[in-house]
């Protein structure tokens, strides 16, 4: 429904909805690992706090667009600043020690974490 409410035609909808949704996915694979960098030279809250940040901006610009490519550019910058898998994958590493980190709950709620979502929401 958004993509033809932004005027594109019926028979293009499934395509330009493949672009828009993978547009996020093409660039997140392309800079994870500089954000992975990123948190072990800085720090692990510096980096989430500004992806934090850049992603809520970029889901504000992408609920004000009125064009396909605004859609797409704040999708792009959503992907592009969200560290989130890799670095939140390694602070229970931080915070615990070789010999708790097989029994934490840090490490059993990191397995349980990526499913929790299609409990929550829509799968």
């Amino acid at each position: 429904k958004l993509i033809r409410d932004i005027g594109v035609t019926r028979g293009d909808v499934g395509h330009y909805a493949g672009i828009l949704g993978s547009s996020y996915y093409a660039v997140h694979i392309l800079t994870i690992f500089h954000w992975s960098q990123l948190s072990n030279h800085i720090g692990r809250k510096p980096v989430i706090l500004t992806a934090l940040l850049a992603i809520v901006i970029s889901i504000f610009l992408f609920g004000l667009s009125k064009t396909f490519l605004g859609l797409v550019v704040s999708r792009i910058v959503c992907g592009a600043f969200d560290p989130s898998d890799a670095v939140v994958k390694s602070m229970p590493v931080d915070i615990t020690d070789a010999t708790n980190l097989s029994e934490s709950a840090c490490s059993r709620l990191l397995a349980c974490l990526p499913h929790a979502d299609t409990c929550v929401g829509p799968g």
